[in-house]
């Protein structure tokens, strides 16, 4: 489907090349004005770094599976980690947590739904990725570590995949990084499951750690 046609079917809002798109957490405005070719429902040969603190809590699975907690946007993960520090459950993030602390946490809830996120902060509102063009996995495993030391992010770890099946929108910078093979940056807003059925678990299955 093309990006038209993916706004049409969950019936997102699309007017002067503004588009208002329902996430998991609550609604976000996207200005697109003629920079359609930006954006996308699917991309390959993307890059997630995995926070390795939270790895200590949800390691990677002895079939590779990575826990879908790394794919949460960042303000969403930020309160995630809130909530473990402080013993607290957030009812909206329920199946994320470990067993024991749905036994024990105190729990709370947020109301993400209620929410309208405006144009000039949906970065702050989607999962950070980054991608390269159709080189070798060595080169692109290269740029990942080029960004991992210009973002001073040593405390992470590479993972490398795809995003598929038109459950979220991704839009790409205008500008490329200084790395070689140069490489740019992702937003990543997934759709409310309730419209697609999709779950970030689903994106987190076609991504490995290296």
């Amino acid at each position: 489907m093309t990006i038209d046609e993916v706004f049409a079917e969950y019936n997102f809002e699309y007017i002067n090349n503004e588009v208002t798109i329902q996430t998991d957490f609550e609604k976000i405005k996207i200005y697109i004005g003629d920079n359609i070719d930006r954006y996308n429902t699917r991309g390959e040969r993307l890059i997630r770094f995995l926070n390795e603190e939270l790895l200590d809590i949800y390691p990677i699975t002895a079939e590779g599976q990575i826990h879908p907690v790394f794919f949460l946007p960042s303000h969403i993960t930020d309160e995630f980690f809130d909530s473990l520090i402080n013993n607290k459950l957030i009812v909206e993030l329920q199946d994320y947590y470990l067993p024991i602390a749905q036994e024990t946490y105190t729990r709370t809830y947020i109301g993400y739904d209620e929410v309208m996120i405006p144009n000039k902060k949906k970065a702050s509102y989607g999962t950070s990725l980054y991608g390269t063009d159709n080189v070798s996995m060595e080169n692109q495993i290269s740029a990942a570590e080029q960004l991992l030391e210009l973002n001073s992010m040593v405390d992470h770890k590479i993972a490398i995949g795809s995003v598929e099946g038109h459950i979220c929108l991704l839009e790409k910078s205008k500008k490329d990084r200084d790395t070689r093979p140069k490489s740019r940056h992702y937003n990543l807003w997934k759709f409310n499951e309730r419209l697609t059925n999709g779950k970030f678990e689903d994106i987190a299955s076609n991504f490995s750690m290296i």
